[in-house]
């Protein structure tokens, strides 16, 4: 048997359901108190989460700028001194055999002259095969990448474009450009090769992309540089230290990485800081909301308290008000400040495209666990937020309690 509010005899305390119900009437009888609390919780915890997700999508950005496609698990080589120790096929050959390396690509990188349409340009030409293509993750802007195993096909980027006054990408896919380079001293290579592709420079200056047999045909035998794959990143340091064992260099996207991700664990951190402010707001707010409602419902309170309910009940019932405060406006401040991030990546990839940037980022991110996370902190701070109000509401005194009133 039950009565009408939802005490139970045989129970031990009211029913979770009515604990629901009471606390959501409760809240609805002070609507706008109820609301502007709402609102500032929003306010707080959107402004912590939009902050949040700016600093986690610049770090995705800055990440994809250094590490690209493929390329995380790769280490770089070059010689500490060319005239000593020199990349030859046979050393390129023991690096290839260390443990946890899966794939090795040499590189050339001599400094050259072009002539496109009549203008010059000096620039680094790099002759490349397809695992090195494959590692650096180019960003294609017009034509097509070139095939390693021809000789005559040619990817210049946007810098040589600008220094040869040619506006329009296409414009230049099929045109004849001629290179030259000294492989040696007394000795130039004059050769004619068709624009197949534009990359984009990035920041990088005028840089020209063709196949190895270029340099290997005029009798080039040592690399200039080379990229090696490390089947898991794990293995990088040890890889590394047995590359320089034999006397070279060694640099990794790994290492900028580990720097940036310290960078923006600084970063991140400031922008939480500046987040809680408005937060530590909302939590006052909330305070002081339970701690209004506490005062003006003590008859409410100690006539429950009267006709059966438990103490343990009164705590329930503002834990769960306040829970229906911090989700609600942890919710809205969480849709509220993604709307504001996806407005603000559309009309930034929009301002980008229009300007030639043919690929799409987000300077707001925010991962499912970010979500998740921010919820179970608002649920952290609803629990600790109606600790002191439940506590009083638990003690109080029935008798002495009608009797003031």
């Amino acid at each position: 048997m039950k009565n009408n509010i939802g005490f139970q005899p045989n129970k031990p305390h009211i029913r979770t359901a009515m604990i629901i119900k009471m606390s959501i009437s409760n809240l609805r009888f002070k609507r706008f108190r109820s609301f502007v609390t709402i609102l500032g919780v929003a306010i707080g915890i959107g402004s912590v989460y939009l902050l949040i997700s700016f600093g986690m999508g610049l770090q995705n950005i800055v990440q994809g700028e250094i590490v690209g496609n493929k390329s995380i698990n790769t280490i770089d080589i070059t010689s500490t001194n060319s005239m000593i120790i020199n990349l030859t096929p046979a050393s390129v050959g023991q690096i290839k055999s260390i443990a946890h390396i899966t794939d090795l690509s040499g590189i050339y990188m001599y400094a050259s002259q072009v002539t496109l349409d009549g203008s010059s340009a000096d620039l680094v030409a790099y002759g490349v095969d397809s695992l090195y293509l494959n590692l650096s993750d180019l960003k294609l802007i017009a034509g097509s990448l070139l095939d390693p195993e021809k000789t005559d096909e040619i990817v210049i980027n946007s810098s040589l474009l600008e220094s040869v006054g040619i506006d329009y990408r296409d414009k230049a896919i099929n045109k004849e450009m001629t290179i030259k380079f000294s492989p040696e001293a007394g000795k130039v290579v004059d050769k004619k090769m068709r624009i197949v592709g534009v990359i984009d420079s990035g920041s990088a200056g005028s840089e020209i992309f063709i196949s190895q047999k270029v340099f290997q045909d005029v009798g080039i035998a040592n690399f200039t540089q080379a990229k090696v794959v490390v089947d898991n990143r794990d293995s990088i340091t040890d890889v590394r230290r047995a590359i320089e064992s034999l006397g070279y260099e060694t640099t990794s996207p790994a290492d900028t990485l580990n720097q940036v991700n310290d960078v923006f664990k600084f970063f991140n951190l400031i922008l939480v800081a500046l987040g809680s402010v408005g937060l530590v707001i909302a939590i006052l707010g909330m305070i002081n909301t339970l701690t209004v409602s506490l005062l003006e419902r003590t008859r409410e309170i100690s006539l429950m308290i009267a006709i059966g309910a438990r103490p343990k009940d009164m705590q329930r019932l503002f834990t769960t008000e306040a829970l229906l405060l911090s989700l609600s406006g942890g919710i809205a401040g969480i849709v509220l400040a993604s709307g504001v991030g996806m407005i603000v990546n559309f009309v930034l990839n929009q301002f980008a495209s229009a300007r030639g940037v043919t690929y799409a980022f987000s300077v707001f991110y925010a991962p499912p666990v970010l979500i998740l996370g921010m919820l179970a902190l608002m649920m952290l701070i609803g629990v600790l937020v109606s600790y002191v109000p439940a506590r009083r509401a638990a003690r109080i005194n029935p008798i002495k309690a009608l009797h003031q009133e």
